[in-house]
């Protein structure tokens, strides 16, 4: 592994721990949260892909139906009712004043009092209707809060077991998170193992192609003089065929040469036994 390579993969190591750290702030909204911590492939995808931010940007946590409840009562008792309405009228406040402060618009206030017959009534009249309504207002304001203390409670024993449930979970999480880096720190050992491996590897194979090259110059050497050789061994060849001609051309000179010196040795036998001849043929006539 060279150093670039070492390099980007410490950089992707240090992005992977970063993510996982993100991905458990969002365990509320991420359904396949123990997927995703199982491949690095799909956990940098969902980040880097633009999942992530997406899905955190257009997730909710939906309340219960308790807290809902709590909710409605609370929305309720910050909206305009017909008690507050007489109230704040018999202390003086004009509609512009009761539109400010609620939110309302001149029609929705209208409307508002059409709704409950206080269209023209005097500021008496809003008295006398205020009198009325305290004795039933009592008991249902006193029903509301108790209603809402015991919702609140259902709603309050609900999230203590949710944030357990969570806690849990958080805990589950960190547990595994914990064993993925101790099993990456184990692969990062196995990494730098096999990466010394390698290095020997690299140095035994230098060995051997220094000892593969002796060998290559040792066979081209061997090679080139066998070629040298073989071409002696033609000429040697030839040498020897035209030296045999040679012998063979000698040989039949001798025969010939052994024919004529015993028709001269005949020959002179026969010049010797003439001029005996003659010198005895001599001696007759000299008698």
């Amino acid at each position: 592994m060279t150093p670039g390579e070492r390099k980007r993969l410490k950089q992707e190591r240090t992005k992977l721990k970063g993510y996982r750290s993100q991905l458990i702030a969002m365990k509320e909204y991420v359904p396949n949260m123990d997927e995703l911590m199982g491949d690095n492939k799909m956990l940098m995808e969902f980040f880097e892909s633009g999942k992530a931010a997406e899905l955190k940007a257009n997730s909710t946590i939906k309340p219960s139906k308790q807290t809902e409840k709590v909710s409605k009562t609370t929305k309720v008792k910050k909206e305009l009712t017909v008690e507050t309405f007489l109230e704040l009228k018999i202390k003086g406040l004009s509609d512009r004043k009761i539109m400010a402060d609620f939110g309302m618009s001149s029609n929705k206030l209208t409307s508002w009092k059409k709704a409950n017959d206080l269209v023209g009534v005097s500021k008496a009249a809003y008295q006398e209707k205020l009198d009325k309504g305290e004795g039933k207002m009592a008991a249902v304001v006193t029903e509301v809060k108790t209603d809402g203390m015991e919702e609140l409670q259902k709603v309050i024993q609900k999230l203590k077991s949710k944030i357990g449930t969570y806690e849990h979970a958080r805990q589950d999480t960190l547990e595994r998170l914990r064993n993925y880096e101790e099993q990456t720190q184990a692969s990062d050992i196995k990494i730098q193992q096999l990466e010394a491996s390698l290095e020997e590897s690299r140095g035994n194979v230098s060995k051997y192609k220094e000892v593969a090259e002796i060998a290559n110059k040792a066979e081209r050497q061997a090679i080139e003089d066998l070629i040298v050789y073989q071409n002696d061994y033609r000429k040697l060849e030839v040498d020897f065929r035209n030296q045999s001609s040679e012998v063979a051309r000698v040989n039949e000179m001798l025969e010939k040469l052994k024919y004529t010196t015993q028709i001269n040795v005949w020959l002179m036998k026969q010049h010797i036994g003439f001029v005996e001849q003659a010198d005895e043929m001599s001696e007759v006539f000299s008698r």
